[in-house]
This record gives structure tokens, sequence and C-alpha cells, in this order.
């Protein structure tokens, strides 16, 4: 009976070394899974943080061109309705933490206003010739 079972034994050997290998592969499988993982999730993390970022970038932006706007129309304002264009390259702070100056230039008749917008680190420009 002994005989038997060693030579049952004996059979089976091979098969429960693969048994074996198969769990090895396993473990692999799952750190290679893993792996997969976390690579897509740390890409869409990068994808994500950047689209944030731009999207912030562009509110700056569209804050710093209303403040070049700004300065433009007062500008405009004070030539048409007070006639003066003095006091006009003072720098500006709005609300918004924005500023604005504006620069003029006359030649003959041509009369050119340029206003330089910034909020934060962003800076926009706008001529206008009146």
């Amino acid at each position: 009976m002994k005989k038997q079972k060693k030579f049952i034994s004996s059979l089976l050997l091979p098969f429960q070394n693969l048994a074996n290998k198969e769990r090895g592969i396993a473990l692999y499988m799952v750190i290679a899974l893993l792996s997969i993982f976390i690579t897509v999730v740390l890409t869409l993390t990068g994808v994500s943080l950047s689209q944030i970022r731009v999207s912030w970038q562009a509110g700056d932006s569209a804050k710093a061109f209303g403040a070049a706007d700004s300065g433009i129309e007062q500008a405009l304002y004070n030539i048409r309705k007070l006639g003066s264009m003095d006091d006009i390259n003072i720098p500006v702070v709005l609300s918004n933490g924005s500023s604005y100056t504006v620069d003029i230039t006359i030649v003959g008749e041509a009369v050119t206003i340029q206003s330089k917008g910034v909020f934060r680190n962003t800076r926009r420009s706008i001529e206008a010739k009146y």
C-alpha cells in the first residue's frame, strides 16, 4: 500500500509543481495589473491637473483683458467728456485685484491709446486709434 501511495505521489508530483508555479504566475499577474492601473490613474491625474491649470490661466487672462479694456474706456471718457488727458498714465487698481496703465500717443490728428492690463502674472494689451 505504501508503494502505491508513493507511486501515485510520484505521478502527481509534476502537477503539484505546476500548481505551485501557477500561484507564482498569479502573483505576477496581480502585480502587472496593479502597475497598469496605477499608471492609468497617474496619467489621468496629470491630464486633469493640467486642464485645471489651463482653465485657471484662462480666467486670469480674461481679467487682465478686462482691465486693459477698462483703461481704454476710461481714456476715451476722459478725452471725450472731460477733454483732458491728465492723470491718464497713472496705474489704476480695480476692485478684483487687476490693474491697468494707459499710454496715449498723439501724431498730428491721430490719437493712439494703448492700455495694458495685468492680473497676477498675466498681461494683456489693447490698442485703440481715435
